[in-house]
């Protein structure tokens, strides 16, 4: 892990695949520590929010280096992509993703942080769903993770991006 301890990671080629079903809710943020060690192929899957088992939006590694949101599933419709080689390879990072689902018509939210800067953010894409109540994190061997949460805009505390996490 980032602080001597454990993480999460894939190794000889396998998938790291973890899902969390919620209550439904239009909001949700994550956040995950991540280190990525070589730049994928095509695209490498970091994280998807769905409703049931249908993939609303995702968040993906590609081949430039960059981060991609699509809607759907890898690859699914570009949405919004960050900078090419955003990031350096084999170094920590902490993102923090959001998503205010859309109402059938473009209503629809996302912000993506790292290291509580906003790389990407895009209101008005269309999802035809109000709520999500699963989120996906997985993808292959590419990268490690540690340090996730996962949340929802209720209550007075902990309702929006909590910056990172140890």
């Amino acid at each position: 892990g980032r602080f001597g301890g454990g993480c999460a990671g894939s190794s000889f080629g396998r998938s790291l695949s973890l899902f969390k079903t919620f209550a439904p809710m239009p909001v949700r943020t994550f956040g995950v520590a991540i280190n990525i060690g070589v730049y994928p192929n095509n695209y490498s899957f970091v994280c998807g929010f769905m409703s049931g088992v249908t993939n609303v939006i995702s968040l993906l590694i590609d081949s430039r280096g960059r981060f991609v949101v699509v809607q759907a599933a890898n690859p699914g419709v570009v949405l919004a992509a960050s900078p090419d080689f955003v990031f350096r390879l084999n170094a920590w990072y902490y993102l923090e993703f959001k998503l205010i689902a859309g109402i059938g018509g473009a209503t629809g939210t996302f912000i993506l942080r790292m290291n509580g800067v906003p790389i990407i953010a895009q209101t008005g894409y269309t999802t035809g769903l109000t709520t999500t109540n699963r989120i996906f994190l997985g993808g292959d061997n590419t990268y490690i993770i540690d340090d996730f949460y996962v949340l929802n805009n209720t209550g007075p505390e902990n309702n929006d991006f909590l910056g990172e996490q140890k």
